[in-house]
């Protein structure tokens, strides 16, 4: 028997999965859940001004390209506070196994897709909370979606959780912390991943960096994008089923 088998084999003896919302056994999110808590993100709007995209090829409008170093953004779900705090489970309880629900959607999300892309990567941790943590969620979807994702991006500073910044502060926080790794993005078109899609400006800061090293597109997926205000309408409607 292969050494992983066996070893997932061991671990649902003693530690079975259970819907982590309702405690249904079997599984770590119940598809009546997850249909129940999470909510589909349809892209239809530009992530610099929320401007509605008539364009289904169009990813930010032509005014708006001045403002962003990313050429698009695509999220599976919207960031309401049940998937919050899923995410948060797997960030900070360290219970990676949660994500591999969401493995099937994340590929869902890009399968597709009208533009295409050349490399995969992901938003790196810096080296003292990756070692902390153990592993990087950013790096997970991004291996979820090809394994020949790579690591082009490093952070070279600690810096403060975004999180508990606003808006204004987070774009100075990440001032130059990231470098890029490699001279395989010079002409290239690059997919970014991430866990989520707040003010943008981890994404934003490291799609930059892409670019100064010569990317010629800088794409981002997320799991989940915040809410956008033209979305709101939808979500109420959606809440009262």
């Amino acid at each position: 028997m292969n050494i992983k088998v066996l070893a997932s084999k061991i671990l649902s003896l003693f530690f079975p999965k259970i819907c982590f919302f309702c405690n249904l056994p079997g599984t770590n999110l119940c598809a009546p859940c997850k249909k129940d808590k999470f909510i589909g993100f349809v892209k239809k709007y530009c992530h610099v001004c929320n401007g509605l995209l008539r364009n289904p090829q169009v990813y930010v409008h032509q005014p708006c390209r001045k403002r962003t170093s990313l050429d698009g953004v695509f999220a599976s779900y919207v960031l309401n506070p049940q998937l919050k705090k899923y995410i948060s489970t797997i960030k900070y309880s360290f219970y990676t196994s949660l994500f591999s629900e969401l493995a099937l959607d994340i590929r869902a999300a890009l399968a597709n897709r009208c533009f295409v892309y050349d490399l995969i990567t992901w938003v790196p941790l810096h080296s003292f909370r990756q070692n902390w943590r153990g592993f990087n969620q950013a790096e997970l979807i991004a291996k979820a979606i090809s394994f020949k994702a790579l690591p082009l991006l490093t952070k070279t500073q600690a810096t403060k959780q975004q999180a508990h910044l606003t808006k204004a502060v987070r774009s100075k926080n990440l001032a130059g912390v990231f470098k890029c790794n490699s001279k395989l993005v010079n002409s290239k078109s690059i997919l970014l991943c991430d866990d989520v899609y707040t003010t943008g400006s981890t994404l934003e800061s490291c799609a930059f960096t892409l670019k100064k090293a010569g990317a010629s597109k800088v794409y981002a997926y997320v799991l989940a994008q915040d809410l956008l205000k033209a979305d709101a309408a939808i979500i109420e409607a959606l809440s009262k089923r």
